[in-house]
């Protein structure tokens, strides 16, 4: 790896670092993105935010104010269920592997 390389990694993790700690930044929803929101922190009722870069659409909550219904709707549409234990599954859409491993091991042996 070249130094470019390296260095345009190294920001990208103090990136990450430092939203991981912002009490107003909220991370896509979508498995598959990176894309961080960060919001006036008297914004408890904003809009609807549609993400930049993967076009998910999602409401906008501080860290501790998620919707788990949000989360739960968000992700039983993209996951399928396993087909030995029927645990909910959800494959990764970065085109990196096409096989799926259920993690619930008890289930599955």
């Amino acid at each position: 790896m070249n130094d470019a390389n390296f260095m345009i990694k190294y920001d990208t993790l103090c990136l990450k670092r430092f939203l991981a700690k912002e009490p107003q930044c909220q991370w896509c929803p979508n498995p598959d993105c990176d894309f961080a929101v960060i919001a006036d922190p008297s914004c408890i009722d904003c809009p609807e935010i549609k993400c930049e870069t993967c076009n998910t659409t999602f409401d906008y909550k501080p860290h501790g104010v998620m919707n788990e219904n949000l989360n739960y709707d968000f992700f039983s549409k993209l996951a399928k269920p396993c087909p030995v234990c029927k645990t909910p599954i959800i494959k990764a859409d970065d085109g990196s592997c096409n096989q799926i491993t259920c993690t619930n091991f008890a289930g599955c042996v």
